[in-house]
């Protein structure tokens, strides 16, 4: 059966799916750089893009993995990823997106962090603290 994204609709119980890798710790969360100054991360909408993104990128062997998160859960930890450096979600990209042949096209599928937080809260009728 197809999927339909616009079928989807996004609130904090919405399931995604990272890429982490348990044996470095909490720090184990796999990001991607947009440019000198900007990293994000990736987010994925469904298990098969996830692990087509790890074997297209070859961090299977590195022990990365895939990892369910709900968006409640990542909106949980904006506080803590912003610290780390992390300014961005980038929205199911693909590796090309980040090689020198297409620079930064991966810029085009991010959204900040407390948009993504803002995107989901609304759609669960839930007020965002902002920090």
């Amino acid at each position: 059966m197809p999927r339909n994204r616009r079928a989807r609709t996004s609130n904090l119980t919405t399931v995604y799916w990272l890429i982490e890798n348990p044996g470095i710790g909490r720090s184990g969360m796999f990001t991607v750089c947009i440019d000198a100054g900007r990293k994000a991360l990736p987010v994925f909408s469904f298990p098969e893009e996830a692990e087509m993104f790890l074997k297209l990128d070859g961090l299977e062997e590195g022990g990365w993995r895939i990892a369910e998160s709900t968006a409640g859960d990542l909106v949980s930890r904006l506080s803590e990823y912003h610290r780390s450096g992390i300014e961005l979600v980038a929205l199911d990209p693909l590796p090309e997106m980040m090689g020198p042949v297409f620079g930064t096209t991966i810029a085009l599928v991010t959204l900040s962090l407390h948009g993504f937080a803002q995107r989901h809260a609304a759609r669960s009728g839930q007020e965002l603290a902002c920090s």
